[in-house]
């Protein structure tokens, strides 16, 4: 008995539902969803202490139990390996309404503070013609702010960026070109704009932007 062939139309709806199911099994999530909803009654802050070790138990075992996650994270990624692209590690705090995009790896080093509504994200898309420049096509490129960095309220890292060592991204900024270590990092788009020094005070530490500079501001002291 030969097989019912199906009418072009009716293969097409096929395809088309067999493309749904496998968007929706790649975005649903469930593991990261449930350890959203069991978070839900804890409050800001406090959720901290309990945030880690409720990721790690839905799979993220990258996240170190040591990290402070101050509220429920946004994560976002069309992969279903998004629990093995997120690396946070020891003494790390990640504060509130932080959405990471987890479509290629994002490293935290230790002691890290990523403040409120921080966004990074590992993906774009390929560029086409001028009747359709936002291609399908999703292109993705890891993330890594090394230990020590401080990025600011409401920055913006993109993809394929690396934060070197105890740089501070100041609030705002958008940041779409890797920097070096020590680097004070601020605008749209971000350039470095000082080298920051081992010493802090009471404000936290200052960029040093040359001798001239730093002669200027001990004279007004």
């Amino acid at each position: 008995m030969s097989a019912t062939r199906l009418t072009q139309p009716e293969q097409n709806r096929v395809d088309k539902a067999a493309q749904v199911f496998t968007v929706f099994k790649e975005c649903a999530h469930l593991r990261y969803r449930l350890a959203n909803t069991v978070s839900r009654p804890l409050p800001e802050f406090v959720a901290g202490y309990a945030m880690s070790r409720i990721y790690r138990a839905a799979g993220f075992k990258g996240i170190h139990s040591g990290a402070f996650i101050s509220s429920r994270l946004q994560i976002t990624g069309a992969s279903s390996n998004i629990y093995d692209n997120l690396i946070v590690a020891d003494g790390v705090t990640i504060s509130t309404d932080v959405t990471l995009n987890l479509d290629a790896s994002i490293t935290i080093g230790e002691r890290s503070t990523i403040s409120p509504f921080v966004r990074i994200y590992t993906a774009t898309h390929r560029h086409g013609p001028s009747n359709h420049r936002c291609l399908a096509e999703v292109r993705s490129r890891p993330v890594i702010i090394e230990e020590g960095c401080w990025i600011g309220l409401g920055a913006l890292i993109a993809p394929g960026v690396t934060i070197g060592r105890g740089s501070v991204v100041s609030m705002g900024s958008i940041v779409t070109r890797s920097v070096a270590p020590d680097s004070f990092v601020n605008g749209n788009p971000a350039k470095v704009v000082g080298t920051l020094s081992d010493e802090a005070d009471w404000i936290g530490p200052r960029p040093l932007r040359g001798e001239a500079v730093q002669k200027q501001e001990a004279a007004v002291r």
